[in-house]
């Protein structure tokens, strides 16, 4: 999606950009973005390449955006994980 700044405000512009924008976390920008210029581009579950990844939190807490709390995941393996988590009996 391409966003054309100029149409903007300044009042607007600001929360494209900086602290205000919602996805400006403690002076970094973005998890995903942190996760991938630094973590292996790949399923840190079942160890795929060649598929589209999702960014997961191990504390399950978004606002802990430490690097080492995240995790790279296929979206299945992300799906599976989180899905496991709401079962009411792991047995079945």
């Amino acid at each position: 999606m391409y966003i054309k700044v100029s149409r903007f405000n300044a009042k607007e512009r600001k929360k494209l950009f900086g602290k205000d924008n919602h996805k400006f976390t403690s002076g970094k920008w973005h998890y995903r973005n942190l996760a991938f210029r630094n973590l292996e581009h790949k399923c840190d579950k079942c160890g795929k390449t060649d598929c589209k990844f999702e960014v997961h939190h191990r504390d399950e807490n978004r606002e802990n955006n430490e690097l080492q709390n995240l995790q790279i995941l296929c979206l299945s393996c992300h799906r599976r994980l989180h899905r496991s988590k709401h079962v009411l009996n792991p047995s079945q």
